[in-house]
């Protein structure tokens, strides 16, 4: 009798302890590891490249000709002539082309972090289940060790000619079908575990440590979706916009250049001049002309219409995610409900649980009303652990949705 009551402590016992320190090293390692992670971060990194390129002047023009029939003038032949030229965007043109190229470049940016979070809620998604089905394996171990216990008693009760050889046998069934059940479970954790080593892009041979399954503390606040990695992204695709609004009018203003030409000349063999057979020198200066507006107005008007439909994205986002906020915390609410209904439950089955035990013990009387209610205190375990799972993926669920 005491070693029985001992099992049906222990099922309160693992149901509900304090501390999960391993996922946040388990979100860590996929940050570190995911390959998704990784290829945002170098779309970002990709990016504050072109800041580089678009700061950058055009290059030079270097070209050199040489003349088939010399052309004769004064002071000799020409022979070759050799051009360099500059051409130099107006001013503030390649800073405002910078300016939009680095905003552009936060729009990554803020992808990347929306990776990250996703990576952390998928991490709790796939580390949740297997943390229940861990603390489920546990409670079906000890229900089977509880029916072993009963089968002990009832076996010597049947010695003894207190009871009839079928409770022994129905203890057996019983058994059977926990036995049968635990099986199930450890089937179960193989696809769990496949899910959980790709999101963190490990192999299968690495070893999972479990915390204990607790319920989180969750605090109500307001939530400014502003800040949220996906409506910044938005906002930094508007401020994109803007700039490149600013360089596409500094682009439709002229450029100019500088340049020299270097005329070699031969000397003249027929008469001797002054400055005979001198090189020639041509500094210039040239400007486009951009008289064709069109396509600048047009350019203009094209990232007019980008941000407006930014704008409407950024609203509809932001509803998206006040409804899933708002349909979380129903969840949360009915899943805490469920925790505390089958708290409460599992407490009066262990107390019925306890005094049927305590009757089969003294009279051998109503061993099927035992195993029942055994049968249904592992039904409201089971549930209590899947509401406690449930509860845990909301709290990384409303972690994701306020950016935490």
């Amino acid at each position: 009798m005491r070693i029985i009551l001992t099992f049906i402590a222990l099922f309160v016992n693992c149901i509900v302890v304090l501390a999960q320190g391993n996922l946040e090293r388990y979100q860590q390692l996929a940050l570190e590891n995911n390959p998704e992670v990784q290829a945002k971060y170098k779309i970002f990194e990709a990016a504050m490249e072109r800041t580089t390129q678009v700061n950058a002047l055009p290059d030079p023009t270097l070209s050199i000709g040489y003349f088939i029939s010399p052309v004769e003038t004064r002071v000799g032949p020409q022979r070759a002539k050799i051009s360099l030229s500059q051409m130099f965007p107006w001013f503030g043109s390649l800073r405002a082309q910078g300016d939009a190229a680095a905003v552009e470049a936060q729009v990554y940016y803020q992808q990347f972090l929306e990776t990250q979070l996703a990576t952390e809620l998928k991490v709790a998604k796939a580390y949740f289940p297997l943390l229940g089905l861990e603390s489920l394996k546990k409670i079906v171990e000890q229900n089977l060790g509880y029916l072993k216990v009963v089968k002990t008693v009832a076996t010597s009760a049947y010695e003894n000619g207190n009871v009839s050889l079928a409770d022994v046998l129905r203890i057996d069934l019983n058994i059977k079908q926990v036995e049968s059940r635990l099986k199930l479970l450890n089937d179960k954790e193989k696809p769990l575990k496949s899910v959980f080593n790709n999101v963190l892009n490990i192999t299968d041979s690495f070893q999972i440590e479990y915390d204990s399954l607790s319920i989180p503390i969750f605090e109500t606040a307001e939530v400014d979706f502003e800040g949220h990695p996906i409506i910044q992204e938005l906002d930094y695709k508007q401020q994109a916009g803007e700039a490149k609004i600013t360089a596409i009018e500094k682009s439709s203003l002229p450029k100019f250049g500088l340049g020299l030409d270097y005329v070699f000349v031969d000397e003249r063999t027929d008469m001797n001049v002054a400055d005979n057979g001198k090189n020639a020198f041509m500094p210039m200066v040239s400007f486009t002309l951009p008289i064709f507006r069109k396509k600048y107005k047009s350019a203009i008007q094209e990232v007019e219409f980008q941000n407006e439909s930014f704008q409407l994205m950024e609203t509809a986002r932001i509803n998206t995610l006040s409804s899933s906020f708002e349909e979380l915390n129903y969840r949360i609410l009915s899943e805490n409900e469920k925790w505390r209904l089958y708290s409460d439950l599992e407490q009066q089955t262990l107390t019925i649980n306890r005094l049927l035990l305590s009757e089969y013990e003294n009279s051998g009387k109503n061993l099927n009303d035992l195993l029942l209610v055994q049968l249904q205190l592992l039904d409201y375990q089971e549930k209590k652990i899947s509401a406690s799972v449930n509860l845990n993926v909301s709290q990384a669920e409303l972690d994701y949705l306020t950016k935490k």
